[in-house]
């Protein structure tokens, strides 16, 4: 939680303006949010995103980095099977981050 804390502030965030949860957010978190970031392994991320769209709310995004270049179709399988459409990719030294929203024909 530190670090996250550390990077929130790096990034010009002060809390309480975002909330920093360690754990499994379908476990720990109610209501819907703007933002989700998951920074975390690919097979977390792939996990995740079967319950992640519950807290969403209406263009809410989800944002997803940690992972290893060579895991990057299975995660964008993950996306497309529980209907989130990636909206910008990003890469650095092997890792890739994705920027998702909701597809807009998911019911």
């Amino acid at each position: 939680m530190k670090t996250a804390r550390e990077n929130g502030r790096e990034n010009g965030f002060d809390e309480p303006t975002y909330q920093v949860y360690c754990g499994n957010l379908a476990d720990r978190v109610t209501g819907k949010f703007d933002v989700v970031v998951a920074n975390i392994v690919a097979d977390v991320i792939i996990l995740f995103c079967k319950d992640v769209g519950a807290f969403l709310k209406d263009g809410g995004v989800f944002i997803t980095s940690g992972i290893i270049d060579t895991r990057e179709q299975d995660v964008l399988d993950a996306f497309e099977k529980y209907g989130f459409q990636v909206k910008a990719r990003h890469t650095k030294n092997g890792w890739v981050c994705f920027e998702c929203e909701v597809a807009s024909c998911r019911s």
